[in-house]
């Protein structure tokens, strides 16, 4: 079972890692202006507050953290590197 689950997890990081190359993407840009910034986390927290809808470029952006997921840590982690505090997205944490 583990094996299976471990490839599952696998293929999908290499189809977001497809996506990503073929969006030529830009971690953190949700609103798709070609720069990260306080919009793109508005942007983000009306999507966590189901205020808004975000297209597949948008949501491979908007997953800061690569889990698949967009939440309140992808929020979380945005904010932190528009303070400052992280020097790159996406930000990866084991």
């Amino acid at each position: 079972k583990m094996v299976v689950f471990l490839l599952t997890k696998c293929l999908f990081l290499l189809k977001k890692i497809q996506k990503m190359l073929n969006f030529n993407s830009k971690g953190g840009d949700a609103n798709l202006d070609g720069t990260v910034d306080a919009f793109d986390l508005v942007r983000i927290k009306k999507y966590i507050s189901k205020q808004v809808e975000l297209t597949d470029e948008s949501k491979i952006n908007a997953d800061i953290n690569l889990d698949g997921n967009i939440d309140e840590t992808d929020s979380n982690f945005l904010k932190e590197y528009l303070a400052g505090n992280y020097d790159s997205l996406p930000i990866i944490q084991n």
